[in-house]
């Protein structure tokens, strides 16, 4: 008889194979072989054949060694090709082969791939994700074809390799083949690893700058929302002043260029900075004046006077109409143009007056 694993003629009494040590009754019982029952009466040869009979004889009876032959041959090479598969895929190759839909692959996504070492696929399904991101749906339905298609998309893969691997060792016997199968197969945690590192470190950076700046709303908020116990010192770049007790930060926004910051109290008397750097585009406080200052055709309008405080000239003027009074002051020094409103809705403007005086003596330039 001969071993159905290698294909080499052995001793029907004996129990493993001298050339490659496979067990021979379970290679028989594997592809449920059972040996025909001897037939005891003795053939009855025809010694005086003729040339005919053994011409026919030989026609009619020698395909079915021929068929018995390629049968073997195919066995062995089918169980061989099973048990390369087999070494390289690890433990779980009975599972992966008889599975129609993988749930790792479903649930872990490029990372079960790279697991598997399919790292290019892997990749692509990275990029796909990323152009993606931004349509569930689509990505949901792709991931479910992908783990219908992994086995077949694995075992395809494992048999390009197995067949380079076979060709790369040609005339190598079964077992050290088998060896190479299992070495370049298996499975791989590095990458995996190093992506799910990556992945928690941006999750754990975004969610301490989410938390920063929640913390700086928070305070923010709170700056902006506290009623001022006592005077309060400020300053926008080169120009320092001083805020009552009493008001309230209401607003500020700082910015390359141009920097806005305002104040008010329970009393409605509200002040009103801005500062523009570098502000060239305006030749002097009255060409800032006419360009910025809106007035209606009913209010009353002051001239465009000057004002020394601590010993710098600004230029203001007064707008009153039936439901405020606001006064500007604009002071244009170093290139840098700096804009004051102060503006009270009202009716008693003495109740703001004292508040406003402080702040606008309180105007210095420190250069």
């Amino acid at each position: 008889m001969y071993c159905l694993r290698c294909g080499s003629k052995v001793d029907n009494k004996i129990e493993y194979c001298p050339h490659c040590g496979a067990n021979i009754k379970e290679e028989l019982s594997r592809y449920n072989y059972i040996p025909k029952e001897n037939n005891h009466t003795q053939p009855t040869i025809n010694l005086n054949q003729s040339h005919e009979e053994q011409f026919n004889y030989s026609k009619n009876y020698s395909h079915i060694k021929i068929e018995n032959e390629l049968t073997n041959t195919n066995i062995i090479k089918t169980s061989k090709d099973d048990d390369y598969f087999k070494a390289y895929i690890g433990n779980n190759y009975e599972k992966i082969k008889n599975s129609t839909f993988s749930l790792p692959c479903f649930l872990l996504g490029p990372l079960y791939l790279f697991y598997r070492k399919l790292y290019t696929i892997g990749s692509i399904w990275i990029i796909f994700s990323i152009v993606f991101i931004s349509n569930p749906v689509l990505y949901f339905i792709s991931t479910i074809i992908m783990a219908v298609s992994f086995k077949t998309i694995y075992f395809n893969y494992i048999s390009k390799k197995i067949t380079k691997i076979k060709n790369s060792y040609q005339g190598l016997d079964y077992e050290t083949i088998k060896n190479k199968c299992q070495k370049s197969g298996g499975t791989s945690l590095i990458l995996p690893t190093i992506i799910i590192t990556i992945i928690l470190m941006i999750i754990i950076s975004t969610v301490i700058i989410i938390i920063d700046n929640i913390n700086k709303d928070l305070k923010t908020n709170v700056e902006k929302n506290k009623i001022l116990k006592e005077d309060q010192n400020y300053n926008i770049n080169e120009l320092y002043y001083t805020i009552p007790k009493g008001f309230t930060v209401n607003y500020s926004e700082d910015n390359q260029y141009h920097i806005y910051r305002s104040y008010y109290n329970n009393n409605t008397c509200d002040i009103y900075l801005r500062a523009i750097l570098n502000a060239d585009y305006y030749e002097n406080e009255i060409d800032y004046i006419n360009s910025m200052i809106n007035v209606n055709i009913n209010d009353e309008i002051s001239p465009v006077s000057t004002i020394f405080i601590n010993n710098n000239e600004w230029t203001y003027l007064t707008v009153k109409n039936n439901y405020s009074r606001q006064t500007t002051y604009t002071l244009k020094t170093n290139d840098n143009l700096y804009n004051i409103e102060i503006n009270s809705t009202n009716e008693n403007i003495s109740t703001c007056q004292s508040s406003f005086d402080k702040f606008i003596n309180s105007l210095t330039i420190k250069k």
